[in-house]
């Protein structure tokens, strides 16, 4: 199982409340699909695309407009942010 830093889990749940305004039913199916993805990360570490930020890797999450910012480690990954696509990454590039 992953692990998710809190400002990943913030992003996750901040994101999937603005889905759940319009249609709470795809906001549920997001929100199963990130967590899928993120185990699928946790045993394929090297799928992701090398990320913007030194040290990170990049996962787009088919299917929906997220990316999964994250770092390999011994045994699994660690979430470090949940991005919307349209959202400029790294946040000192703005």
């Amino acid at each position: 199982m992953p692990s998710w830093e809190e400002e990943a889990g913030a992003d996750l749940q901040r994101n999937i409340e603005r889905y759940a305004q319009d249609d709470p039913f795809t906001a549920w199916r997001v929100y199963q699909e990130v967590l899928e993805r993120a185990e699928i990360l946790d045993d394929q570490p090297r799928l992701g695309r090398p990320g913007r930020v030194a040290g990170t890797r990049e996962f787009v999450v088919t299917g929906t407009p997220f990316i999964l910012v994250y770092q390999a480690q011994d045994g699994g990954v660690r979430i470090l942010r949940v991005l919307h696509g349209a959202q400029r990454w790294p946040e000192s590039e703005q």
